[in-house]
Formats: C-alpha cells, sequence, structure tokens
C-alpha cells in the first residue's frame, strides 16, 4: 500500500462486526486516496484532485486522521492554481484546463478554497491556516459574488449539479 503517512486519530467501535468492517474499510480508502493529493478514487486511472470530492470529505478526513498538514501543503497547491479572477478549478493540480485557457470551476467544488481551511481550523486550532489561505478564501468568495445574478444566485455556466449527492 502506497499512501501519504498520517496518524489515525478517530476511531469507532460497535457491537456490530459488519459496521465495524465498514469503518475499516473506510480508513483504508482514505489511505488509497491521500497520496500527496486528496484523489477520487484510487482504482481507475483518473486519480485526480477533484476539489468537490474533498470539500464533502474534508471533516471525515480530518476526524480519521491526523491529515491537517497534508491538507494545507493541498490548499498551498489550490492556491497556485487559482486564477487570478479568484477562480478554483474542478482539479488540483489542475491538468484539465490548457494554459492560458480560463480555468473551469463550478459552485461547491471551488467552495473547497473557503470550507477546507475552516475544517482544518475547527478540526485542528491551527489559525495560521485562516491566515494563509485568507486571500484564497477571498478571491473565490469575490468569483463567486461576480458570477451571481440579479438574484443571488450563480446560475451560468455549467454546474454539476447532484453529480456528488449529499442527500
Amino acid at each position: 500500500a502506497v499512501y501519504s503517512r498520517m496518524a489515525q486519530t478517530g476511531t469507532f467501535t460497535c457491537s456490530n462486526a459488519d459496521v465495524n468492517q465498514l469503518v475499516h474499510n473506510s480508513i483504508w480508502s482514505q489511505k488509497s486516496n491521500f497520496c500527496d493529493v486528496p484523489t477520487d478514487c484510487p482504482q481507475r486511472s483518473e486519480r485526480l484532485g477533484w476539489t468537490g470530492d474533498i470539500r464533502a470529505y474534508g471533516k471525515t478526513a480530518l476526524f480519521n486522521s491526523d491529515a491537517a498538514l497534508f491538507l494545507k501543503k493541498w490548499l498551498r497547491d489550490l492556491a497556485a492554481e487559482q486564477s487570478p479572477d479568484g477562480a478554483v478549478p474542478y482539479v488540483v493540480p489542475d491538468v484539465l484546463d490548457a494554459p492560458g485557457q480560463p480555468v473551469s470551476t463550478a459552485s461547491f467544488w471551488g467552495d473547497s478554497a473557503v470550507v477546507l481551511p475552516w475544517d482544518i481550523y475547527m478540526a485542528s486550532g491551527d489559525r495560521e491556516v485562516l491566515r494563509e489561505q485568507y486571500a484564497s478564501m477571498k478571491g473565490w468568495v469575490e468569483y463567486m459574488t461576480s458570477q451571481a445574478g440579479e438574484n443571488g444566485l450563480w446560475q451560468s455556466g455549467f454546474q454539476y449539479g447532484d453529480w456528488l449527492g449529499l442527500d
């Protein structure tokens, strides 16, 4: 097994062996997906750092393991890939957009620029991550605001919608 080294910090056990096995499997799934970047699926040829996937899984990752340093490094990568207008790419590193072309972005996916630093702060008490990522966070919020119509909703361009259904 190859993965970035992080101490396991969260545990859960109960009287049901199947649930315990599910938790065990989820820990190994996280390990399989955390090798330098938080990927979406280690079993396929894709293995990309989808910003929406870690946006949805960040709190769990931080509960399961001491992932703060890993995620802080990835957030620096995200900020480096962020366009001057604040757009956050679908994946970090951004291997989908051609150099010199506008960054492909979507709501929720780019939210990782704002939500993940907060999740790290809440899990670790590390205020430094908020200071380090402030410009990136502000850039994303300003970008989203620029995309909003008169009704305050971002309804233009491609959006993944229920691609990552949280219901």
